[in-house]
């Protein structure tokens, strides 16, 4: 089984950054083929901060489209619309293309900019067990 990992928290601004380096540390010493996956993000035109750092630091080769589930407009689109089921399977689609790639992914959850922060929650829950 691959090592993916899902990292999520309770609110923004919680240091997901410091966490992103050490489990990428610890991926990149276990596996060369090491990737990083954003199930949502706010725009794939602005470099995400988190995706940005990730590419940088261990030099991921993958265009920066491809580390991504969905953009912010499309996901509030879809839930407006009763979709969520089939946002949920844009981003595990996405997901595993990348991971067919790679020996390991970690995948950055959301930064609570789309809903409360209980529905975020339970929305980066959803998708870490898929």
């Amino acid at each position: 089984m691959k090592p993916n990992i899902y990292l999520t928290t309770t609110q923004a601004q919680s240091g997901k950054g410091l966490l992103l380096l050490g489990l990428m540390e610890w991926l990149t010493r276990r596996s060369h083929r090491v990737a990083v996956f954003r199930p949502i993000v706010s725009d794939p035109l602005e470099e995400d901060r988190f995706l940005r750092l990730a590419v940088e630091r261990y030099n991921i080769s993958e265009d920066i489209h491809s580390l991504y589930g969905c953009t912010l407009e499309k996901a509030k689109e879809l839930i407006t619309n009763g979709r969520e089921k089939h946002l949920q399977e844009i981003i595990i689609d996405r997901f595993k293309t990348l991971e067919k790639h790679h020996d390991s992914i970690l995948c950055i959850g959301t930064d609570f900019r789309f809903a409360t922060a209980a529905l975020e929650l339970d929305f980066n829950i959803q998708v870490a067990r898929n």
